[in-house]
């Protein structure tokens, strides 16, 4: 139901990863060859830069290559695949990887489905300040999917995502701006 009303939620946060870089990878260069091999569609080779740095343990760069198994972008599509690398995420406390596993558990692709994990999952990755997770949330509370109907945690979520939103647009026209 909330994915029927909000579907771009899916990919919004990849896509934001790709905006705004993925700051914590191996070096600077690597995650530009990565970004824009992912923007110009070179997807085996954003596979292969980011691979490096996901089996270091770098976060960010296994929430990137979840989402190219997510969506069958230069692999083989394979939602247990996607899973693991958000799990990986996840477990180093990445608010990306949280919200990426939420989704999963959300949608039970890769992955038993199951709502209340789903918002606890939700939960922590909104707490950590992932944008995407306070909007899941505000539906969630909204809808009752998963919780109780709750309007006053919904408007909250929904306050909270509006106000890291208005930052992220300021980022975005920033980068755009300075030619970033």
């Amino acid at each position: 139901m909330v994915l029927k009303r909000y579907p771009f939620l899916l990919v919004l946060p990849f896509v934001g990863m790709i905006v705004l870089g993925m700051p914590r990878f191996s070096s600077a260069d690597e995650l530009e060859r990565g970004n824009a091999a992912f923007v110009q569609g070179d997807y085996p080779e954003a596979y292969k830069i980011w691979l490096v740095d996901a089996e270091n343990g770098i976060a960010n760069a296994q929430v990137a290559l979840g989402s190219l198994y997510a969506y069958g972008r230069g692999v083989p599509q394979s939602d247990a695949e996607a899973v693991k690398w958000f799990r990986r995420a996840a477990d180093q406390g990445s608010p990306d990887g949280i919200y990426a596993l939420a989704m999963a558990v959300y949608a039970g692709k890769g992955v038993e489905r199951d709502l209340v994990l789903s918002v606890q999952l939700m939960e922590k990755a909104a707490q950590g300040g992932n944008s995407f997770a306070q909007l899941m949330l505000s539906a969630f509370y909204e809808q009752g999917v998963g919780v109780e109907v709750n309007a006053e945690k919904a408007k909250y979520w929904k306050d909270q995502y509006t106000a890291q939103s208005a930052n992220l647009e300021g980022q975005i026209l920033d980068r755009v701006q300075n030619g970033n």
